[in-house]
């Protein structure tokens, strides 16, 4: 097996949770939404899926900066959104589901809207 050969096997071990995805099987427009209200469908599927945490990871680890991944929404819109991305991410990393976790963004972003 060349290096190449063996880089290329290893790369698709790594992709290989995709295939246990839930979003594989749902319309995968709703994994890009334009607004964050409309990312509450997708966060809904990402809370049932079996790989919601490899998903994630995967985002962080590639810099993902488009769609909801792992429950969060990955969207950038601004410093705002960035901050709203990390709080995100640290909450799911602390072991909160993906629904507390857009619970608890967007009760933020609603106190943060107001004051």
């Amino acid at each position: 097996m060349s290096i190449l050969e063996a880089f290329l096997k290893l790369q698709q071990e790594e992709l290989d949770w995709q295939d246990e995805a839930l979003c594989n099987q749902t319309d995968p427009e709703a994994f890009f939404p334009e607004t964050m209200y409309e990312a509450k469908d997708a966060v809904a599927i990402c809370q049932m899926c079996p790989v919601v945490n490899q998903c994630l990871e995967y985002a962080i680890k590639n810099n993902e900066t488009s769609g909801v991944w792992g429950g969060v929404d990955f969207t950038i819109r601004g410093r705002v959104s960035e901050k709203r991305i990390n709080n995100a991410i640290n909450l799911r990393r602390k072991g909160l589901s993906p629904k507390a976790v857009d619970a608890e963004i967007r009760s933020r972003s609603s106190k943060n809207r107001w004051s």
